[in-house]
């Protein structure tokens, strides 16, 4: 299925997390890898989403994606005086949370809120900055 192709076409592994009570609460699906392929499978994720809800649905709930980065690479994704992550939340209209980094043993964690299709954008710059620093804003 779908998860099977992920794995094989990006070279991540994917775990979906289970919920035991059954609720309506969201479930988590991890991405584990180089953050290359990670995010291209991220993408690949976004695109079949989009593929199978209704509109009503895909244009109007919100999401919240969670990265795991190494250190050094928060500062590409902050920016100079924050420019890059002011850009994604002006452009996009998503919320953008960076955490930790401090330092190279400290890894740092970002999150995407908003709509499917913002959050996609949002993933895509995000992956620009931290593969090309020097057409980024680094910090």
């Amino acid at each position: 299925g779908n998860i099977q192709n992920i794995r094989r076409n990006h070279s991540v592994d994917v775990e979906i997390e289970d919920r035991k009570d059954k609720s309506n609460a969201p479930r988590a699906l991890r991405l584990t890898g180089r953050l290359r392929p990670c995010l291209g499978a991220l993408q690949d994720i976004f695109a079949s989403i989009a593929r199978e809800l209704p509109p009503q649905i895909r244009d109007t709930q919100t999401h919240t994606v969670e990265a795991m980065v190494k250190g050094f690479q928060v500062g590409a994704v902050i920016g100079a005086g924050g420019r890059n992550a002011s850009k994604i939340r002006a452009e996009y209209g998503c919320t953008l949370k960076v955490r930790g980094g401090q330092s190279d043993d400290d890894p740092g964690k970002i999150e995407i809120g908003g709509r499917l299709k913002e959050i996609a954008f949002a993933s895509a710059d995000i992956l620009r900055f931290i593969s090309d620093p020097t057409g980024a804003e680094g910090g």
